[in-house]
C-alpha cells in the first residue's frame, strides 16, 4: 500500500538539505560536503540532483562524536 500524503510528509520532513544540516550541526556546508566524502556522512537521494541527509543519520553522527 502506498504511503498516505501524511505519512509521505512525515517521512520528507526528516529529511534536510546541505545547509539545514549544517545548521542543525553548526557547521558550515563546505564541511558537511566533507563528512560526505569521507564517507562520515550517508545521504539519501531522493531525485538524481538532489541530495538530502536523513535526520536519524545527523543524530546518530553527533551521538558518535560525545566523549
Amino acid at each position: 500500500m502506498p504511503a498516505g500524503p501524511t505519512e509521505q510528509g512525515a517521512v520528507e520532513r526528516r529529511l534536510l538539505t546541505l545547509p539545514e544540516a549544517a545548521r542543525f550541526l553548526t557547521i558550515g556546508v563546505r564541511t558537511v560536503k566533507a563528512l560526505i566524502a569521507a564517507g562520515r556522512l550517508p545521504v539519501v537521494r531522493p531525485s538524481p540532483r538532489r541530495v538530502a541527509i536523513d535526520l536519524r543519520d545527523l543524530e546518530a553522527y553527533v551521538a558518535s562524536r560525545r566523549s
